[in-house]
């Protein structure tokens, strides 16, 4: 828990129920004021409650199974408003669990990898513009991105790059931006 008194931070603990992992991403779940996802490198995804200070490993072993989740390397992830998740994996592409109001949880998912056309099944990030469609960040395809039901694709070294690596996307008003491991890029998404 962090305490903030006068813009300082007066203490500070950790925060238990997660496992010493690698914090890939925390994400604040639209639903609520006191929780957040919290993706992580080698233990799946939590959903922490700052009110009550617990945290519940969402990605367990029955879910897993269920929804058939085989990689627990969350590097990103985005909560959709009516609840669902798009999970960035290191390995398996993206993971869309569709959350269930009445029942409260995730009851069904859908694979997006190469064998399904994602170029890439390493995700670094994911964007949902405002428009609805989703933006992936690979580590290796460059830029992905779903835009009514089909995949387009924009490989950095296309255009010069000799890496297409990208570890952050983000949508401004006009523009697409991608962080990658030596600079950042923006350029105008549907051209």
């Amino acid at each position: 828990q962090l305490k903030i008194k006068d813009n300082q931070i007066s203490s500070m603990s950790e925060v238990k129920g997660i496992p010493a992992s690698k914090i890939n991403r925390i994400v604040p779940r639209k639903s609520s004021k006191t929780e957040y996802w919290i993706a992580t490198e080698e233990a799946g995804f939590y959903l922490y409650n700052s009110a009550n200070g617990s945290a519940t490993q969402v990605s367990d072993q029955k879910m897993c199974l269920q929804l058939n989740i085989r990689n627990e390397n969350i590097q990103s992830l985005v909560e959709e408003d009516n609840g669902d998740l798009l999970l960035a994996t290191w390995g398996d592409g993206v993971i869309k669990l569709f959350y269930d109001k009445e029942q409260g949880n995730f009851v069904k998912s859908l694979n997006f990898s190469t064998a399904n056309g994602l170029n890439n099944n390493y995700i670094k990030d994911i964007l949902c513009d405002v428009e609805g469609n989703y933006w992936f960040g690979t580590y290796g395809g460059g830029i992905s991105s779903l835009i009514d039901g089909s995949f387009i694709f924009y490989s950095l070294e296309d255009i010069g790059f000799k890496q297409n690596k990208v570890l952050a996307v983000y949508a401004g008003r006009e523009e697409l931006w991608m962080g990658l491991e030596n600079g950042l890029l923006k350029s105008d998404p549907y051209c």
